[in-house]
């Protein structure tokens, strides 16, 4: 069993600079104990390229803690990059993620809102509730501990495979089944709805969150932009079969049997990305959607 620590990368906004320092308080008796390296923009020598400094040990941490604030979600460099990446990778099963509440704000309604976030209860680590920053951070510190015993009891060394999850479609017919074709217009379109086994971050009827649409592209493929969407026929809609199983928000079901909604791989809005409205039986339209929405999805090559 390797003994090495495990890199934790810690991302927050600036203004948080203090509650940083607190957490980091709490993680220092278990640094010295040899279990992680905690890696926060601090950490990098004068003279580096800080952006790439960040962004490598972002891809290469296995745990990955985000100090959510107001600030934090309209920081560019936080939300485009350090929230986006940590996702896609929490998705791959590259990197566990910790969303820790420091002060109120609208994470709610970002991609995060699939995920645990920390301290219990979702109560933000300045509430008068834990009488002290330090009795929350505390509590983070547990949970980051346990995710990490648990990895080793199970014989994982503390590192998350990298493998992705098995594809299938339906609920028998293997990868080949999946990444069958239809040529239309130039391009490979797979014939089928893509999904993935049970036990994955797959979400309801499989539908996925954009992050994990991205995240779970067969070797080859990718997701359709929304000028290939447009440019399909009626015929060619047919041909590809979609279904009208509705779209998920937050686990809620909306549209089913009347609508059909896939991905296609380009952002819209912040918070967004466009995807194609199938309505069944004329042509749809691409439309912009909050990408923690579940929605089917379609690739191409």
């Amino acid at each position: 069993m390797s003994t090495s620590p495990v890199e934790v990368y810690i991302a927050y906004a600036a203004a948080d600079h203090e509650l940083l320092q607190r957490l980091r308080i709490q993680l220092a008796a278990v640094e010295r104990l040899g279990l992680i390296d905690a890696f926060h923009d601090a950490e990098i020598a004068v003279g580096t390229d800080r952006e790439a400094a960040q962004l490598a040990a972002l891809h290469r941490a296995p745990i990955i803690i985000l100090l959510l604030s107001a600030d934090f979600l309209a920081s560019d460099f936080a939300y485009e990059k350090e929230l986006e990446i940590a996702l896609a990778r929490a998705a791959a099963g590259t990197a566990r993620v910790f969303p820790v509440l420091l002060r109120d704000c609208t994470w709610e309604y970002t991609p995060l809102a699939h995920l645990k976030v920390l301290p219990e209860g979702q109560i933000p680590v300045t509430d008068p509730h834990w009488q002290s920053p330090d009795r929350a951070f505390l509590r983070v510190v547990e949970s980051v501990l346990e995710s990490l015993q648990t990895e080793r009891a199970d014989g994982e060394a503390a590192s998350i495979s990298s493998d992705p999850p098995a594809a299938y479609v339906g609920d028998s017919a293997p990868v080949e089944a999946a990444t069958r074709s239809i040529s239309i217009k130039g391009l490979e379109w797979m014939r089928r709805d893509w999904q993935v086994e049970e036990g994955t971050r797959a979400l309801p009827a499989g539908c996925f969150d954009q992050q994990t649409a991205l995240a779970l592209v067969p070797p080859g493929w990718r997701l359709p932009t929304k000028a290939e969407w447009l440019a399909l026929s009626l015929g060619d809609l047919k041909d590809l079969e979609l279904g009208c199983s509705g779209l998920y928000d937050r686990g809620h079901p909306r549209d089913e049997g009347r609508k059909g909604y896939y991905w296609s791989g380009e952002l819209s809005f912040a918070g967004e990305a466009w995807c194609y409205e199938w309505r069944g039986k004329e042509l749809g339209r691409v439309e912009s959607r909050y990408k923690h929405w579940a929605l089917r999805c379609r690739y191409v090559r």
